[in-house]
């Protein structure tokens, strides 16, 4: 458990093997080593953290490559969602070469077909074509905006990032492409959401991050 930001004492073997928690979520390791975490040790924040997925529909887990495969479905039918711990504001991924992927923040109870199909969805995502173009999502909008960014899928990195304001960054290899002119509201929390086409799409690395 965690008070005022501070580690207190653990009985756990290795204080390497054990987290800080606040409000339930692992909140980063404590900084100080021994045979159990020592009271009042300090504690760092994570800067980037596996997600883990859940509500799986047609898609599994790849615990390897802290990914998630497509294995049947398609638009509306094979996705999944991932919690964001608190304190990060960032989701990054990786998108395969082949087949069809969408993945973003999203927030609500909106269907996944309504998140693709519907622009009032909140969805703010990045889209990777099968011929390779890119494009984006963000409320208001149709799921078919170009990101206008040549994009060598073998080894992009994409990435959002939630501003003070609500608003999105949309990034490729950590440049900036586009910000959203909609806002999620404030009171709205946050999931990773990725969904597939295609029977062979994937996706590989996937992090909740600083910024």
């Amino acid at each position: 458990m965690v008070s005022g930001g501070l580690c207190s004492q653990q009985s756990l073997d290795a204080c390497d093997q054990s987290y800080a928690r606040i409000s339930g979520e692992e909140y980063g390791k404590c900084s100080i080593w021994g045979s159990s975490c020592v009271t009042s040790a300090l504690c760092s924040l994570p800067t980037s953290v596996p997600v883990e997925w859940i509500n799986k529909v047609n898609c599994a887990s790849t615990d390897a490559t802290d990914g998630l495969k497509q294995d049947g479905g398609g638009w509306g039918s094979s996705y999944a969602d991932a919690s964001i711990p608190a304190g990060l504001s960032c989701i990054e991924w990786k998108a395969s070469a082949v087949g069809q992927s969408m993945a973003g923040f999203k927030c609500g109870t909106w269907s996944d077909h309504d998140l693709i199909y519907k622009p009032a969805a909140c969805y703010f995502n990045i889209y990777k074509h099968q011929d390779n173009t890119c494009y984006y999502k963000e409320q208001g909008t149709n799921y078919d905006m170009k990101c206008n960014v040549v994009v060598d899928w073998s080894t992009a990195t994409l990435k959002l990032c939630r501003k003070a304001d609500n608003k999105f960054e949309y990034y490729i290899n950590n440049d900036l492409f586009h910000t959203s002119s909609s806002a999620a509201s404030p009171a709205e929390s946050l999931m990773f959401h990725a969904g597939f086409h295609d029977g062979t799409s994937y996706i590989t690395d996937a992090h909740a991050t600083s910024r």
